[in-house]
Protein backbone atom coordinates (compact mmCIF):
# COMPACT_ATOMS: atom_id res chain seq x y z
CA UNK A 1 0.00 0.00 0.00
CA UNK A 2 2.86 2.06 -0.16
CA UNK A 3 3.37 3.72 3.33
CA UNK A 4 6.02 6.05 4.28
CA UNK A 5 9.39 5.21 5.78
CA UNK A 6 8.34 5.86 8.85
CA UNK A 7 5.06 3.73 9.03
CA UNK A 8 5.90 2.17 12.67
CA UNK A 9 4.38 -1.77 11.41
CA UNK A 10 1.72 -1.90 14.39
CA UNK A 11 -2.35 -1.18 14.35
CA UNK A 12 -2.12 1.64 15.21
CA UNK A 13 0.46 2.98 12.92
CA UNK A 14 -1.93 1.10 10.47
CA UNK A 15 -4.83 3.23 11.30
CA UNK A 16 -2.97 6.17 10.98
CA UNK A 17 -1.44 5.32 7.45
CA UNK A 18 -4.89 3.75 6.17
CA UNK A 19 -6.12 7.79 7.02
CA UNK A 20 -3.47 9.89 6.47
CA UNK A 21 -0.88 8.41 4.13
CA UNK A 22 -2.94 5.91 1.92
CA UNK A 23 -3.91 7.38 -1.82
CA UNK A 24 -6.79 7.14 -2.96
CA UNK A 25 -7.53 8.89 -5.97
CA UNK A 26 -10.42 11.13 -6.36
CA UNK A 27 -11.74 10.02 -9.91
CA UNK A 28 -12.75 6.00 -9.85
CA UNK A 29 -11.45 5.62 -6.45
CA UNK A 30 -9.38 2.39 -4.86
CA UNK A 31 -10.22 -0.90 -3.96
CA UNK A 32 -8.37 -3.44 -2.02
CA UNK A 33 -8.95 -7.44 -2.14
CA UNK A 34 -8.20 -9.13 1.07
CA UNK A 35 -7.92 -13.22 -0.26
CA UNK A 36 -7.81 -16.19 2.34
CA UNK A 37 -8.82 -13.64 5.19
CA UNK A 38 -9.30 -17.01 7.27
CA UNK A 39 -5.98 -18.15 7.26
CA UNK A 40 -4.15 -14.35 7.93
CA UNK A 41 -7.36 -14.99 11.38
CA UNK A 42 -5.88 -18.07 11.45
CA UNK A 43 -2.21 -17.38 11.29
CA UNK A 44 -2.20 -14.62 13.81
CA UNK A 45 -4.42 -16.98 16.28
CA UNK A 46 -1.81 -19.39 16.16
CA UNK A 47 0.81 -16.63 17.09
CA UNK A 48 -1.05 -14.54 19.63
CA UNK A 49 -3.24 -15.13 22.30
CA UNK A 50 -5.38 -12.41 20.69
CA UNK A 51 -4.99 -13.31 17.17
CA UNK A 52 -8.87 -13.30 16.23
CA UNK A 53 -9.33 -10.48 17.94
CA UNK A 54 -6.49 -8.40 15.82
CA UNK A 55 -7.79 -9.59 12.57
CA UNK A 56 -10.72 -8.04 13.77
CA UNK A 57 -9.57 -5.07 14.67
CA UNK A 58 -7.95 -4.90 11.55
CA UNK A 59 -11.51 -5.11 9.60
CA UNK A 60 -12.22 -2.28 11.71
CA UNK A 61 -9.34 -0.09 11.00
CA UNK A 62 -10.02 -0.36 7.44
CA UNK A 63 -14.25 0.22 7.91
CA UNK A 64 -12.87 3.21 9.61
CA UNK A 65 -10.75 4.51 6.43
CA UNK A 66 -13.77 3.52 4.11
CA UNK A 67 -16.75 6.10 6.12
CA UNK A 68 -13.29 8.30 6.23
CA UNK A 69 -11.89 8.81 3.18
CA UNK A 70 -16.37 8.80 2.20
CA UNK A 71 -16.10 12.29 3.70
CA UNK A 72 -13.83 13.46 1.19
CA UNK A 73 -15.93 12.21 -1.91
CA UNK A 74 -13.11 9.66 -2.41
CA UNK A 75 -13.81 5.72 -2.79
CA UNK A 76 -12.50 3.46 -0.94
CA UNK A 77 -14.00 -0.20 -1.13
CA UNK A 78 -12.03 -2.76 0.43
CA UNK A 79 -13.74 -6.85 -0.12
CA UNK A 80 -12.46 -9.26 2.03
CA UNK A 81 -12.84 -12.93 0.97
CA UNK A 82 -12.47 -16.20 3.35
CA UNK A 83 -12.81 -20.34 2.37
CA UNK A 84 -14.05 -20.56 5.62
CA UNK A 85 -17.92 -20.68 5.93
CA UNK A 86 -18.28 -19.94 9.43
CA UNK A 87 -15.88 -16.92 9.91
CA UNK A 88 -17.22 -13.93 11.36
CA UNK A 89 -16.56 -11.09 12.90
CA UNK A 90 -18.56 -8.55 15.24
CA UNK A 91 -19.18 -5.10 14.89
CA UNK A 92 -16.45 -3.44 12.65
CA UNK A 93 -16.18 -0.06 13.72
CA UNK A 94 -19.65 -0.60 14.80
CA UNK A 95 -20.72 -1.74 11.59
CA UNK A 96 -21.73 -5.32 10.80
CA UNK A 97 -20.16 -7.11 8.31
CA UNK A 98 -22.41 -8.99 6.11
CA UNK A 99 -21.89 -11.91 3.74
CA UNK A 100 -23.00 -11.29 -0.11
CA UNK A 101 -26.13 -11.90 -1.49
CA UNK A 102 -25.08 -14.89 -2.60
CA UNK A 103 -23.69 -16.72 0.70
CA UNK A 104 -26.38 -15.02 3.11
CA UNK A 105 -27.99 -18.02 3.68
CA UNK A 106 -26.03 -21.25 5.11
CA UNK A 107 -26.75 -23.70 3.25
CA UNK A 108 -25.32 -21.55 0.25
CA UNK A 109 -21.88 -21.59 2.26
CA UNK A 110 -22.34 -25.74 2.58
CA UNK A 111 -23.64 -25.29 6.43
Amino acid sequence: MSFPDYYGKNLNALDECMLDDLVVPDSGGLALVLNRYDRFSDAIHNIAADGSRTAEVVLSIFAKAVRYHMLFGRRLLILVQSDDPKIEFGRLGGVAAWWNHREWLNKNRGL
